[in-house]
């Protein structure tokens, strides 16, 4: 709608300016002050695409003109005298004048690729064709000729929107949230790049085109004059008045429709939401976490041979001793508040701080894997719950990409606990939920986060972003896939904490419990809430025959009693429910002794 908005408006506006008899110079004025916010927000990249619209639409009515001079010229009683064009110099100095304005604007507009301007060219080139395929449609005859014209021009219209759809790069890196301008997928070959087979997103074009093509269409039919008789009484003449006022009355109605969205979207671009004013903590501990990590980037648990799953001990404990000035340092910043900083004004993110912060997860989760082989299981399960507890901090005051990186911390930590679990005595296990609870309450909402990322995109990623920003919020949308990771995070941590909870209970009884409510008489926590149930159930507990059930509805927010989904779908989008025991399935090394497997008695009841 958009985008149809914008095309047909500027095609009206150029089209009433060429048909205008003004002197060239202020119809051009008129239209560049018109499109001058633009220079504001700013977005060259569009002011010049509208300019190239118009004037592709002004060269169009001007052979058009041509053109009926000509018929007019060729008929027995025309009038064949041709008015020759004329050249002065007031003509060259107000030229300059126009020519210094489109130099200042093509000095300040950004370096895009070919892609991006090629996308730009096609944009104003569909603009200009709907509005002067309109404008030949809608010229008065006969009403039988007019519709012909019509089903004529829409024909045409479809048929040309396969050109965008092909070639632009614009739309659908709006649509989708994609960067602009679109890079080049192969630099040695452009052309070729030009082409997008099977890009879906393109099909909006044939939409897009035909909504211009009616809009214009509707407008120029409404307020062209009706070529009627001369009314022979009063009478007539009050009712041509009449229907004269009426459809100008209607055409005027139509153009504030038409206009309405692009003019209430670059509103919107001009006076952007505020940065939010942040007080940083004055010791903050995002400031230990990236010295501690950048400290450890060449160490090797960063190393892609190194598996702590799978390494001798020897060679952990090395890799430990290498990390633990890091390790320390990293449970001093866990006890500060954290901030994560955003810079409004770049549109770079701290890649290599998230770096670090992942290179942290990895020492501790050594660290962990350290203790739990030498026996020290209370030691293990610290270092996973610490893990926990950065994954949910460092993804305060960040953006979304913060709380992904957080989400897959906390999915190091949350496997490694699983994996201790069926070792952990009651204590221990009511002791993890409380710390889990703990880091939980420390972690921002995603809507928290998604509003930051919004208005980082506002801000940093010049007009385009602030464009996205202004739609999202106006069709009530966002990063849809992005909250469903959190919202799968947020199961799989609940489902945890009911894992626990089973261990706790059936550490004291030496068997599962028949259903929830006597895990609750022990004294232990209800069932977590499921984030994945519209209902707003709680995670679904059922005894079996050979164990129990515990499991979430998933992505597709269906209860299929515990099903596995299919291989891959660990979020259970399509079938299947998320269950911890495909998850978080602990990996045993190669050739470890029975003995160490005998342990964990409660793991081997679990459901297949």
């Amino acid at each position: 709608m958009l985008m149809a908005s914008v095309l047909a408006s500027t095609g009206l506006l150029a089209l009433a300016l060429a048909a205008s008899r003004r002197h060239w110079f202020l119809r051009t004025s008129a239209f560049l002050i018109v499109l001058a916010p633009l220079l504001l927000v700013p977005a060259y990249e569009v002011f010049i695409g509208l300019a190239l619209e118009a004037g592709i639409i002004a060269v169009g009515a001007d052979l058009a003109r041509r053109r009926d001079r000509r018929d007019r010229d060729s008929r027995p009683n025309g009038d064949t005298g041709r008015t020759p064009p004329r050249f002065s110099l007031t003509s060259l100095l107000l030229g300059m004048v126009l020519c210094g304005v489109a130099a200042a604007v093509a000095a300040r507009a950004p370096r895009l690729n070919p892609y991006g301007w090629a996308s730009i060219a096609i944009v104003a080139f569909c603009g200009a064709a709907a509005t002067l395929i309109a404008a030949w449609a809608a010229r008065r005859r006969t009403w039988i000729q007019i519709a012909g014209r019509l089903l004529i021009g829409l024909c045409i219209v479809i048929a040309l929107a396969a050109i965008p759809y092909s070639l632009d790069g614009f739309l659908p890196a709006l649509v989708v949230g994609g960067a602009w301008p679109p890079m080049m997928r192969d630099p040695s070959n452009p052309i070729s790049n030009l082409i997008q087979p099977g890009a879906n997103i393109g099909l909006l074009w044939f939409g897009v085109m035909p909504a211009a093509f009616a809009a214009c269409a509707t407008i120029l039919l409404l307020a062209m004059p009706w070529r009627t008789r001369r009314p022979k009484d009063a009478r007539a003449a009050w009712k041509r008045r009449l229907a004269f006022g009426f459809t100008r009355g209607l055409a005027a109605a139509c153009v504030v429709l038409v206009v309405a969205p692009a003019g209430w979207t670059l509103w919107k671009l001009l006076t952007p939401e505020p940065v939010p004013v942040v007080r940083m903590p004055q010791s903050n501990a995002y400031d230990d976490f990236v010295a501690a990590g950048q400290s450890i980037v060449s160490a090797a648990i960063n190393s892609a041979n190194f598996d702590p799953d799978t390494a001798l001990l020897r060679t952990i404990r090395q890799a430990v001793a290498e990390v633990r000035p890091a390790i320390e340092r990293t449970r001093d910043g866990l006890a500060k508040p954290f901030m994560a900083p955003v810079d409004f004004k770049s549109h770079a993110l701290p890649v290599g701080d998230m770096t670090s912060l992942r290179s942290l997860a990895r020492a501790l989760r050594a660290e962990g894997r350290l203790a739990e082989l030498e026996g020290n299981i209370e030691q293990a399960l610290a270092a996973h719950l610490d893990i926990i507890r950065l994954g949910y901090q460092s993804r305060r005051g960040g953006l979304i990409v913060n709380g992904q990186v957080g989400s897959a911390i906390t999915g190091v930590g949350a496997s490694g606990v699983y994996n201790l679990a069926a070792r952990l005595s009651r204590s221990q296990c009511l002791m993890a939920i409380d710390a889990i609870k703990a880091s939980e309450a420390l972690s921002e909402s995603y809507a928290a986060l998604e509003r930051r990322d919004q208005l980082w995109e506002q801000h940093a990623l010049d007009w385009f972003g602030g464009l996205h920003f202004v739609l999202d919020r106006f069709c009530g949308g966002g990063h849809a896939a992005y909250g469903q990771s959190f919202v799968w995070e947020e199961a799989r941590t609940a489902l945890l904490k009911a894992h626990l909870a089973l261990l706790a209970y059936y550490a004291e009884h030496s068997r599962w419990p028949a259903d929830w409510r006597e895990v609750v008489a022990a004294g232990l926590p209800p069932l977590p809430i499921d984030p994945h149930d519209p209902a707003g159930g709680a995670i679904r507990y059922r005894r079996t025959d050979i164990g129990y059930l515990l499991y979430s509805v998933g992505g597709n927010q269906i209860d299929d009693r515990g099903a596995a989904p299919p291989q891959g779908d660990t979020q259970a989008i399509s079938s299947g429910d998320l269950r911890l025991d495909l998850l978080l399935a602990p990996v045993s090394p190669p050739n470890s002794p029975p003995a160490a497997q005998s342990k964990a008695e409660p793991r081997a009841a679990r459901p297949n």
